[in-house]
């Protein structure tokens, strides 16, 4: 059975939709993002809710090949929700994936190095909330472009879109 936790894919072929269960391992598929690689193969990034983690796959006919945790939101203070509002892009066939860390409200960008670990970093930190409605893009000059919402109480109105270039 297919549960409200599952992340899912709907395509059109034919005249009609499917739909294909693609993880059903926990409550997994919140804040999916889908993108091409340079080859043409798709994959998804998505949060897994049941543990918080970021979670990169590719996927193949009905499923997902290739299902890796990307950040697992361990950090020295102790375990750190991560993956919220996930948004993936592929510059030069690398994964960059913009989410949030829910336990900070910052927004961070993890990507696949040469060696195939994940890099970090913080793109927007500190008090407020960063990281909210993210949305990304290689531009045509091949810039990668990160936009979101941050939170600001001593703002009127309490908030503002923020545009990165990367």
């Amino acid at each position: 059975a297919t549960l409200p936790g599952d992340l899912r894919l709907a395509t059109f072929r034919d005249g009609q939709w499917k739909v294909s269960t693609l993880d059903s391992v926990g409550d997994v598929g919140g804040f999916p993002s889908l993108a091409k690689d340079e080859e043409g193969r798709v994959h998804v990034a998505y949060q897994d809710l049941g543990g918080g983690r970021l979670i990169l796959g590719r996927i193949v006919g009905g499923g997902i090949e290739e299902r890796r945790v990307v950040d697992d939101g361990a950090r020295d203070d102790g375990q750190h929700r991560v993956g919220a509002d996930a948004a993936l892009v592929f510059k030069d066939d690398v994964p960059h994936i913009f989410y949030q860390d829910q336990t900070t409200a910052d927004l961070l960008h993890t990507w696949l190095t040469g060696d195939g670990a994940w890099s970090r970093e913080e793109l927007a930190a500190g008090p407020g909330g960063y990281g909210f409605y993210i949305r990304a893009l290689v531009d045509g000059q091949g810039a990668v472009r990160v936009s979101h919402f941050a939170y600001d109480r001593e703002r009127n109105p309490m908030g503002y879109l923020e545009v990165l270039s990367l």
